[in-house]
């Protein structure tokens, strides 16, 4: 009765590629999480400030409600003593249920970006965001964040590990075409009535050298090599298509400042015509009709304001997240100027 024990000495290398393969994986499902992470993050930054968005927009619809009722009640005040034509009381009517149209979209837009803050949240009830809109004059070069994004960007870093798989595959196939090493040991652990010449233990190395298999190692050699091949090639694709995600919303984010000062300097304008405008009515040379136009003009003024705001807090959302930076968000707020939305508002 006996027993033996061997121990692998030399495999071609595939225990160490095997090990190195685990370790690739573990890896790559955590840069998994941090994809999904960076995903969500720009899905929050959207739906939060989406909500902070409507409410205003809410805010800015309601006051062209209760301006052009307003104005309605003085024309119907100067219909009845006859100093204004009817025709401009049912332009008046026309431009207030317009108004009244927007405002319902308007809350209507509110209540499905609080249930799509919500979903994000996963949360039950509606969440009051207390977050300020802002603006980022000024960010840092766009090699910075190319930079960052072949670092950091985990579709990048994903194709990476791939390639990186690939090789250690290859590596596995060689191994297996190498010979294997192994030390192999014995010994009697019953040596009743065995003759004295017979040894109690022996130990020795063993080689096994593969001759011939069929092929089947060779054409999974090549087969791991042709991978190998392609995943280099989407590599560097990727690395492409990410750099010039990188360049369009990096030129996105510097043109929505653009898109910023002119709205500021559209608001300025129709607040100055509206007040002129306003003047004129009060003095009889100006109709109602157009007061009423430069009212509107100014809602639309804010509205398009308020959505550049929200774009570019997007841009800046959208180019941290392919740059690999989403968790820098805040930071990069804490940086920004915030804007105060009720300078707009009448």
């Amino acid at each position: 009765m006996g027993t033996a024990v061997t121990l692998p000495i030399y495999l071609g290398g595939r225990i160490n590629s095997a090990n190195r393969v685990a370790e690739l994986e573990l890896e790559g499902a955590n840069n998994h999480l941090n994809g999904v992470e960076s995903v969500l993050i720009t899905e929050l930054v959207e739906r939060f400030y989406g909500v902070v968005l409507a409410r205003e927009v809410v805010v800015v619809r309601s006051s062209v409600v209760e301006g052009v009722r307003q104005h309605l009640s003085d024309a119907l005040a100067m219909e009845s003593e006859g100093v204004l034509a009817h025709s401009a009381i049912l332009y008046l009517e026309y431009k207030l249920s317009e108004a009244e149209r927007d405002y319902v979209d308007a809350v209507s837009q509110l209540q499905i970006a609080e249930q799509a803050l919500n979903t994000t949240m996963q949360i039950e009830g509606n969440v009051t965001p207390q977050g300020a809109m802002f603006k980022l004059p000024n960010i840092e070069d766009i090699e910075y964040f190319k930079e960052s994004a072949l670092c950091l960007n985990p579709i990048i870093v994903e194709t990476n590990l791939m390639q990186s798989l690939g090789q250690e595959r290859v590596n596995m196939a060689k191994g297996e075409l190498m010979p294997e090493v192994v030390a192999m040991g014995g010994a009697s652990l019953y040596s009743h009535n065995l003759s004295d010449i017979v040894p109690r233990w022996a130990v020795g190395i063993g080689l096994t050298v593969p001759l011939f298999g069929g092929f089947s190692r060779q054409q999974n050699r090549k087969s791991a090599e042709y991978k190998a091949r392609g995943v280099a090639e989407m590599v560097e694709k990727c690395q492409e298509d990410v750099l010039l995600l990188v360049d369009r919303e990096y030129y996105s984010l510097q043109n929505s400042l653009a898109g910023i000062e002119s709205c500021e300097r559209s608001i300025s304008f129709a607040e100055s015509y509206y007040y002129t405008t306003l003047e004129g009515f009060r003095e009889g040379v100006v109709s109602s009709s157009d007061l009423i136009d430069a009212r509107i003009a100014l809602a639309g003024a804010r509205v398009e304001y308020l959505n550049a705001l929200y774009n570019h807090m997007l841009y800046l959302a959208r180019l941290l997240e392919v740059s690999g930076l989403s968790r820098e968000f805040l930071s990069y707020k804490s940086d920004a100027v915030i804007v105060d939305i009720k300078s707009i508002m009448l």
